[in-house]
């Protein structure tokens, strides 16, 4: 394990990798819709994620990881809305566990252009079909949860606790 990739969880699992994700949201109708894109590899239903950027929060991570692989800019949480946990496959055949910790992003606005364009797919959902199509049981999991706060509770659910804890950041932050 890189270390200056992951981190040990505080539960003394050092083998545990900890990564950083986001779920792009935005109301449409009245209704709760998730952005997700597909992994590189597979072509499974996934919401942005990847590791911590160095001298960046993990809110601020994801919020990165959300441009790179979405091409999504918004308003990020500062407090995570969940987590869940994945088995990874080495290249050796072994597995690594991950340990994710989400963040919700309220998208202002999606690019013509990112980084990862040309490797993903990227899709609007609604909330009860996201939680269908993605292939990670801890993920779909966490994306029921907040089925039962869609509408106006679901949005203070995915920003957090409070407005003084969402930070925006703009594009020429993102790309910096």
């Amino acid at each position: 394990m890189k270390a200056r990739n992951r981190q040990a969880l505080a539960t003394g699992q050092p083998d545990v990798a900890r990564q950083y994700a986001a779920v792009p949201w935005r109301m449409r109708g009245g209704f709760l819709e998730v952005m997700l894109v597909t992994s590189r590899r597979r072509g499974r239903w996934i919401v942005p994620k990847g590791w911590r950027v160095k001298g960046r929060s993990p809110s601020e991570s994801a919020e990165r990881e959300a441009f790179e692989e979405a091409g999504v800019i918004g308003h990020v949480g500062t407090e995570p809305i969940g987590s869940y946990h994945y088995s990874w496959p080495g290249e050796d055949g072994s597995r690594e566990l991950r340990y994710v910790t989400v963040f919700g992003l309220h998208v202002l606005g999606t690019l013509v252009d990112w980084p990862e364009k040309g490797q993903r797919k990227r899709m609007w959902w609604p909330l009860d079909a996201a939680c269908e199509a993605v292939a990670e049981p801890g993920l779909a999991e966490l994306l029921r949860s907040l089925s039962s706060h869609s509408g106006s509770a679901g949005r203070s659910v995915l920003t957090g606790p409070s407005a003084r804890q969402v930070k925006s950041y703009h594009f020429r932050q993102a790309t910096a």
